[in-house]
């Protein structure tokens, strides 16, 4: 359930990063960029594994229709078949306590006792088996929640970036309007360059507004916080969990396996404190059978969900979320990195700034001629100063449209949320629903094969003749007219 939980908030917190590039996009159509014109993908990219295969249902929806038809259809038959089996299962046990014919014969019980054994010992060792899946699954339930920090992480750091490397250009962009001034030259000369430099200030502080409009602190701090603490506490109760349910197998089928000894020696069930501990244990077991089929019942319908939502994140989220962006930016996130074409059009402010970039480069290419009268650029201690200043900023632009506002930027954060979510948790939440179900079973056939097991003990004639004196006589002779059923006597209980 905390994994659910996480994941669902991960998403919410995608949602919330999405909503940063809507505010940061400025072009609702496709205007041809090359930024990224030697982009490689060099991360991994989401692609539905095995489990989200195999737990497909439909088509994800967010109405209660949908909720209901995945309940009906993928929950509730197994939460009525474990339901069933425990029932049956008291029936035959009840019945065994009153009636001597649900009971094996004691020349079954000779051939039958060896069958039966193998098959209480088979049922521990696939249990050993089911618990070693188990801690493997804990392992990667445990990596996949260390690794929510540092993609939380990630997301804000998107906007952290952004917004320091915006202040850098402004400062910069500062700067040079000090240096313009200081040059000696006529306003009229020095003009269009100082317009070129006011048009990209407005254009950064305009981007600097918009990364500014959602605030993504909250999301860092609440992810960040207890997490490490938090997995370790699950850690602990999932593998104490998975040594319980070992506990109470073990000792069923150990009583099991000590009552079916051959020879004289004493049983369990000759024992009344132990015969009592014996009955509780077994109805503590056909308890907890039941309870795996209703938590696997449970996580079937969470893991239906999973899997329908992870087939088409993109979509779906979108669905989900009831996002409000212009479908040009969607897909530019949730598709650059695998489409040329969509990553050759980019949605954000990159064609402007790259514009005004080569309008400053230029403009003060010119200045500098028209300053120094010649084809020789200008040599004054400003003009040095604002080469060094143009280079720089074509550097902090450069960053800013590449590492910010480019492709891999959002594309990469988004893969890293989806692959946390469907693949981390969600395969494992998969593999989890057929762990629960195996032991469920497990637990069922041992119920089975343990009674009938104790069954096959030597002295299994007491339930025929009535000669031991440790017996109690559950009908008198005048209940029945076949005498050889006057003296059954029973011990077992439920």
């Amino acid at each position: 359930s905390m994994a659910v939980s996480w994941s669902w908030t991960a998403l919410l917190a995608l949602s919330t990063f999405l909503s940063v590039l809507f505010a940061t996009a400025t072009s609702k159509s496709c205007k041809s960029s090359t930024i990224d014109a030697n982009f490689t993908l060099d991360y991994p990219v989401y692609s539905p594994g095995k489990q989200i295969k195999l737990w497909r249902f439909e088509e994800f929806q967010t109405d209660g229709e949908y909720f209901k038809e995945v309940g009906l259809q993928r929950s509730l038959g197994l939460a009525i078949a474990g339901s069933l089996l425990a029932f049956s299962i008291v029936c035959w046990a009840c019945c065994r306590s009153t009636c001597h014919k649900c009971h094996l014969s004691e020349s079954s019980g000779d051939t039958l006792r060896g069958p039966f054994l193998a098959i209480c010992i088979v049922l521990v060792l696939c249990c050993v088996g089911i618990i070693f899946a188990g801690l493997k699954s804990d392992k990667q339930q445990s990596r996949a929640i260390n690794r929510l920090p540092a993609v939380l992480d990630n997301l804000v750091d998107f906007v952290e970036d952004g917004i320091a490397q915006t202040d850098v250009i402004l400062g910069t962009v500062r700067e040079m309007t000090n240096n313009i001034e200081a040059i000696s030259a006529p306003d009229s000369v020095k003009a269009p360059v100082m317009d070129e430099v006011e048009a990209l200030q407005r254009q950064i502080s305009d981007t600097q507004k918009r990364l500014e409009s959602t605030d993504l602190s909250k999301v860092k701090d609440d992810f960040a916080r207890d997490v490490a603490n938090a997995n370790r506490t699950r850690s602990r109760w999932y593998r104490a969990i998975l040594g319980f349910i070992f506990a109470v197998l073990f000792i069923t089928s150990l009583f099991a396996i000590v009552n079916a000894r051959p020879g004289s020696c004493p049983r369990p069930k000759s024992h009344p404190c132990l015969n009592m501990l014996s009955a509780c244990m077994s109805w503590f077991s056909l308890t907890l059978m039941w309870a795996l089929f209703m938590l696997a019942a449970g996580l079937i319908f969470v893991a239906t969900i999973t899997s329908d939502f992870c087939s088409s994140p993109s979509s779906n989220l979108i669905r989900a979320a009831k996002l409000d962006g212009d479908s040009h930016t969607l897909d530019f996130v949730f598709q650059c990195g695998q489409n040329a074409t969509i990553r050759n059009c980019n949605p954000f402010p990159v064609d402007e700034i790259q514009q005004a970039q080569d309008g400053i480069q230029d403009g003060w290419t010119q200045l500098s001629l028209t300053i120094s009268g010649s084809s020789t650029p200008c040599t004054q201690t400003a003009c040095i100063t604002m080469d060094r200043q143009v280079a720089k900023l074509n550097t902090e632009l450069t960053t800013l449209t590449r590492n910010i506002l480019g492709c891999k930027a959002s594309n990469q954060r988004y893969q890293d949320v989806v692959i946390l979510v469907c693949q981390d948790f969600g395969e494992t939440l998969g593999a989890s629903v057929g762990l629960i179900i195996a032991f469920a079973v497990v637990f069922a056939l041992a119920e089975i094969s343990n009674r009938l097991l104790s069954d096959t003990y030597d002295d299994v004639g007491e339930y025929w003749d009535g000669s031991t004196t440790s017996t109690y006589t559950l009908f008198s002779d005048t209940d029945y007219d076949d005498e050889s059923d006057a003296g059954y006597t029973a011990h077992e209980t439920l």
